[in-house]
């Protein structure tokens, strides 16, 4: 038995204690060599068996029809309507086209329609806006009744009618104011109101009418709109009433000589000339 050997810190370590443990860390490292040296030649032998493994194939015809039908989906999808495999030019050129053909003779309305219309809905509407009463009809409502009476071929009653009824109504307020016994004052502020009411009436009215004004009445008839067509009517009934146009210029004559008097009354009566200037200029009667 050799003697213990001793170590710089002291310890003592027997000869074949030290052999054992260099025994065994060489038997060591010889199984860890072994191990890797094996796991190396795994995966050599794997990658050599991937490269060696070819492609699967799933048949030539399987591979053929399916990018044939992938053609043909697309060709489809290229032009709207087209048959799957067909030519876009071809599917356009066989594409059939609708063709609308209109009537050989426009429909007529019925004359049943437009009285109906004319009488329970227009006329209605029209004598609430010179009453002024509330309408019981919106404005929308009837301006599409007159475009349908239009498109209708009825304008010209239309005209007629409407032109008839404005006729009547100023007609019947001049009658009054001349069947009255109003001094020359009165008698000037008593047709100014009616102008003017009138005149906002007539604006009204036009703006129900505003399709018939703008489609027809300007190519077809003499007066320039329906504005004008209502002036025209006024001075019409106007000029036919000689005592009416007789008073009214005394009136504007007096009412000229009280300038600068102590019967002169500005605040009233400047107003009253100069709405009397618009209606001369408007009506171009004196």
């Amino acid at each position: 038995m050799s003697p213990p050997l001793k170590r710089s810190g002291g310890l003592s370590v027997s000869p074949e204690r030290s052999h054992s443990s260099s025994s065994a860390l060489s038997s060591h490292g010889a199984t860890s060599d072994k191990f890797l040296g094996t796991k190396k030649q795994r995966l050599e032998g794997a990658n050599a068996q991937k490269k060696s493994q070819k492609p699967i194939n799933r048949g030539a015809g399987s591979s053929s029809s399916s990018t044939s039908f992938q053609r043909q989906n697309s060709r489809g999808m290229e032009s709207p309507g087209s048959v799957i495999g067909q030519n876009p030019a071809q599917a356009r050129n066989s594409s059939k086209k609708l063709l609308i053909r209109p009537f050989s003779t426009p429909p007529q309305m019925p004359d049943e329609y437009f009285n109906q219309t004319w009488e329970n809905e227009l006329l209605v509407a029209i004598r609430a806006i010179q009453d002024k009463k509330p309408v019981r009809f919106s404005y929308e409502e009837l301006y599409r009744k007159v475009e349908d009476l239009c498109r209708g071929n009825k304008t010209t009653q239309l005209v007629a009618k409407l032109e008839a009824e404005c006729e009547k109504h100023i007609a019947k307020q001049l009658q009054h104011l001349e069947d009255s016994a109003l001094s020359q004052e009165d008698f000037l502020v008593s047709i100014d109101r009616i102008w003017e009411d009138y005149f906002s009436e007539l604006l009204t009215i036009r703006s129900i009418f505003l399709f018939l004004d703008r489609k027809y009445v300007i190519h077809t008839t003499y007066e320039k709109n329906l504005f004008d067509m209502g002036v025209q009517v006024f001075v019409k009934q106007f000029t036919a009433r000689t005592k009416i146009i007789d008073t009214s210029i005394k009136g504007i004559v007096s009412l000229i000589e009280k300038v600068g008097t102590a019967a002169w009354k500005p605040a009233f009566e400047l107003q009253l000339c100069a709405d009397l200037s618009r209606f001369q200029h408007t009506l171009t009667v004196f």
